[in-house]
């Protein structure tokens, strides 16, 4: 999770910046509505909040030190519908986070099992499969190296977004992103490969999320 901290807080500041450098568009206030949606989509609703509202209340009250108080009642307009837009968002984003979570507990168990059906039914007899935190599983296939692993992975992806997830007279579809790492390429210790696999997983997150990701970005 280290490098989205290293991606946002730098752009979060550069967005401050281009609102009160000299010469700034008053048109620059646009940028902070992008603050909650990358916090959020990436970090998740608890952490996102935390993340993206001081930078959103910094580059307010910079905003305001630089252009100040509008002297009439349009130029008030303006600034009330840019506020209120803002907060319209973070809001919004807010609330999608909490209906996920609700949704979540009310069939978690059910989408639990749902899941692991699916990838156990696909999964060789010499392969694992264990719970590693709330929504996140990992995967130990034995004798099997990166090359020969990816359409395994890759056809379970497929398929988890394939069959979707039936409740009642609905069907909840669920999606899967995976990130991949291989013994001794990638790490030699369980806690090289974990993180090296986590990374990835974050990343595929990060576009978009249904990503199966197996190589670090190459520069």
């Amino acid at each position: 999770m280290w490098w989205i901290a290293a991606y946002l807080l730098p752009l979060n500041s550069f967005i401050i910046y281009i609102i009160v450098v000299r010469d700034a568009s008053v048109a620059a206030f646009v940028w902070v509505y992008m603050m909650p949606v990358m916090s959020y989509l990436m970090l998740g609703r608890k952490i996102g909040l935390l993340l993206a509202l001081p930078f959103m209340l910094i580059a307010t009250l910079g905003y305001l030190y630089r252009f100040g108080l509008p002297a009439g009642a349009a130029g008030t307009m303006d600034r009330a519908n840019a506020l209120t837009c803002g907060i319209l968002i973070l809001v919004f984003v807010h609330l999608y986070e909490q209906v996920n979570d609700r949704w979540g507990h009310a069939i978690g168990d059910a989408a639990l099992q749902h899941i692991c059906r699916l990838l156990s039914a696909r999964l060789r007899q010499t392969d694992s499969i264990g719970r590693l935190r709330v929504e996140e599983f990992g995967l130990l296939l034995r004798h099997t190296d990166l090359e020969a692993a990816r359409p395994i992975i890759e056809s379970l992806r497929l398929q988890l977004s394939q069959k979707p997830l039936p409740v009642g007279d609905k069907s909840i579809s669920l999606t899967a992103t995976f990130g991949m790492a291989e013994w001794q390429v990638d790490g030699n210790s369980a806690d090289e490969l974990f993180r090296r696999a986590d990374e990835r997983l974050y990343r595929g997150k990060a576009l978009g999320r249904n990503q199966l990701i197996s190589h670090d970005v190459l520069n």
